[in-house]
């Protein structure tokens, strides 16, 4: 039994790779549904950003006029990820396994640095956990992604417990 939020991050840093992508994968699988009812289908555009070149995806992104399903997936994880800023290999194979997709590192780093100092995103991931998450499973699904995203350099920092706990206490 979990008592504390300091035995919970640790649980985390604490589980092996794989058990962390099986728990991201899985949190991500209950949770599409979620995004798909506020903007539609992810998959096949999921792929084709994650494929596309930095600049194009960027440019792309930048032409939408709402958040895709996808853009919010990754607004989700890239945001996460940069949360401490920094990135690792650890991180970015990470990445990698949970949306199953082939990019360079330099590529993908690229893409997670542009979160670093972006407020806006981290008030994106805090509006979506507040206001689309009420019910204490999903509430649960997306708390195991952010800690399984969150652990898997082996280690949380404290900007990381800090932005972990901003999100419980939004609501």
């Amino acid at each position: 039994m979990i008592n504390s939020l300091e035995e919970l991050f640790q649980s985390f840093v604490d589980a092996s790779y794989r058990e962390l992508i099986r728990n991201a994968r899985e949190s991500v699988k209950k949770l599409l549904p979620l995004f798909n009812e506020i903007v539609g289908e992810p998959k096949d555009m999921l792929i084709e950003m994650a494929n596309d070149s930095v600049d194009k995806m960027t440019n792309y992104l930048n032409e939408m006029e709402t958040k895709s399903v996808a853009q919010m997936i990754l607004d989700v994880i890239f945001t996460t990820i940069a949360v401490d800023g920094r990135f690792s290999k650890a991180e970015y194979l990470f990445i990698c396994n949970i949306l199953d997709i082939e990019s360079s590192y330099e590529d993908v780093k690229k893409l997670v640095e542009t979160r670093y100092t972006d407020e806006g995103m981290r008030a994106l991931v805090d509006m979506l956990y507040d206001n689309f998450f009420d019910d204490d499973q999903i509430r649960y699904d997306f708390s195991v992604l952010i800690l399984s995203i969150l652990a898997a350099d082996e280690e949380i920092s404290n900007e990381e417990v800090r932005y972990f706990i901003q999100l419980l206490e939004q609501k």
